[in-house]
C-alpha cells in the first residue's frame, strides 16, 4: 500500500497520532470532569454548612440577648432578696443565705466564659470550652473579634468551629494532660488566628493540597474542615499554615489562619 500510494506513509502515522491525541484528550477531560465534580461536591457541602451555621448563629444572637436580659433581671431580684434577708436574724437568715448563694451560683452559669466583642464568637468559644472540659482537655483562649475590620462573623464562625472541633477531636485521643490554646491578633491589616493542641499518632499530608488527610473511615464526608478553613482564609486573600512540634513525649499541632481584612472575594 505504501508503494502504490506513497502519501499513506504520511497519513497513516498522522491519523494514528491524531487518534492517540483524541484518546489522551478524552482521558484528561474525564479526569477534569471528576475533579470538577469533587470540587462541586465540596463546595455544596461548604455552602450547606454556611447556611446551617447562619441559621444557628441568628438563633444564637436571639438566645444571647434573652440570656443577658434574664441574667440582669435575676441579679436585680437577688439583690432585692438579699436586702430583705439582711433585716432578718437567726437560723432563718442562715438558711436564706445558703439558698441565695445557690441561686447566685446558678445565675453565674448563665455568664459566658469569654467576652470576645461579638455574641456569636462568645457562644462558640463557650460551647467549645465545655466540650473540651468534658474530654478533660484544658482550654485557654485570648480571642478578640475584629469588629472594626471587614471580616464577616460567619466566616470567623466557620474557622473557629472547624479548627476547635478538630483540636478537641485530636486531644481526646491523647492520654494524660492535654490542652488547647486559642489566640488572635492584628498586624496591620492582617488578622491572625492561632490554634494549638496536643495530638497523638501520625499525621499524613495530602501531596496535592498539602492539608492533613482525615483519619476517619469515610473521608468523603469527613476531613473537609481544614479545606473549609482554608477556603475562608483565601476568601480574604489569606491562607493557613500548619506546624508540628515534637516536645519530648508530646506532640503539638499548630494551625495559623491569616486573613487580610481590607478586601475580600465573595
Amino acid at each position: 500500500m505504501f508503494d502504490k500510494i506513497p502519501a499513506t506513509m504520511f497519513w497513516v502515522p498522522f491519523i494514528c497520532l491524531l487518534l492517540l491525541g483524541v484518546v489522551i484528550a478524552s482521558v484528561m477531560l474525564f479526569q477534569k470532569l471528576i475533579q470538577l465534580s469533587e470540587e462541586e461536591r465540596k463546595r455544596s457541602i461548604l455552602e450547606n454548612q454556611m447556611i446551617q451555621m447562619q441559621r444557628e448563629m441568628e438563633e444564637i444572637q436571639d438566645i444571647y440577648a434573652d440570656m443577658r436580659g434574664l441574667r440582669h433581671d435575676m441579679r436585680g431580684h437577688l439583690e432585692s432578696i438579699a436586702a430583705v434577708i439582711r433585716r432578718t436574724s437567726g437560723k432563718d437568715r442562715e438558711e436564706l443565705d445558703n439558698y441565695i448563694e445557690k441561686m447566685e451560683t446558678t445565675v453565674s452559669r448563665l455568664d459566658f466564659a469569654y467576652r470576645t466583642g461579638n455574641p456569636i464568637t462568645d457562644v462558640i468559644l463557650h460551647q467549645k470550652k465545655q466540650e473540651a472540659e468534658k474530654q478533660n482537655i484544658s482550654f485557654e483562649a485570648e480571642f478578640i473579634y475584629p469588629g472594626k475590620q471587614q471580616i464577616d462573623v460567619y466566616d470567623i464562625g466557620i474557622v473557629l468551629n472547624n479548627a476547635l472541633e478538630n483540636a478537641i477531636e485530636a486531644g481526646s485521643t491523647v492520654s494524660g494532660k492535654k490542652s488547647i490554646s486559642l489566640r488572635s491578633y492584628m498586624k496591620g491589616n492582617l488578622f491572625f488566628i492561632e490554634v494549638e493542641n496536643d495530638f497523638g499518632g501520625e499525621i499524613i499530608f495530602d501531596s496535592e493540597t498539602g492539608l492533613p488527610v482525615s483519619s476517619k473511615e469515610d473521608k468523603k464526608l469527613h476531613g473537609l474542615g481544614m479545606e473549609n478553613i482554608q477556603r475562608c482564609a483565601k476568601k480574604y486573600m489569606g491562607d493557613i499554615d500548619i506546624t508540628i512540634c515534637n516536645m519530648g513525649d508530646r506532640k503539638k499541632f499548630n494551625l495559623t489562619i491569616m486573613m487580610y481584612e481590607k478586601y475580600f472575594t465573595p
